[in-house]
């Protein structure tokens, strides 16, 4: 064997080894990138979590709650300051939502909310 063939022989070995590294971190990147949005969709559930957690456990604020979705001419001033600082907070809450988890979970989850870009 000549030494023009043992180069092209490496050659070979060494392009189907930067080839196979190549597909292991394709594979490794998919992966992650799995991995980061599950635990992003977690961090949004946990989230949602805590902003409920005064509806299921105070009357006082299910009862609140229920006033000003089927009762809103009858709230008070302050009652209704305190109603808008509720429904900003969940809007940023789905902005983030949508952001986090990105257009296709956003349709999957709310589908009769559509947006275009």
């Amino acid at each position: 064997m000549s030494l023009e063939s043992i180069y092209f022989v490496t050659q070979i070995i060494a392009a189907s080894a930067v080839t196979a590294s190549l597909f292991y971190v394709s594979r490794e990147v998919r992966h992650i990138t799995k991995a980061l949005k599950l635990a992003t969709y977690q961090s949004v559930v946990e989230s949602s979590m805590e902003i409920l957690h005064s509806l299921y456990t105070s009357n006082e604020t299910a009862a609140f709650y229920h006033r000003c979705l089927f009762n809103h001419g009858e709230l008070t001033a302050p009652e209704k300051l305190r109603w808008h600082a509720i429904m900003i907070t969940t809007y940023r809450h789905c902005v983030i939502f949508y952001i986090k988890t990105g257009r296709d979970r956003w349709k999957m989850k709310c589908g009769s909310v559509t947006t275009e870009q």
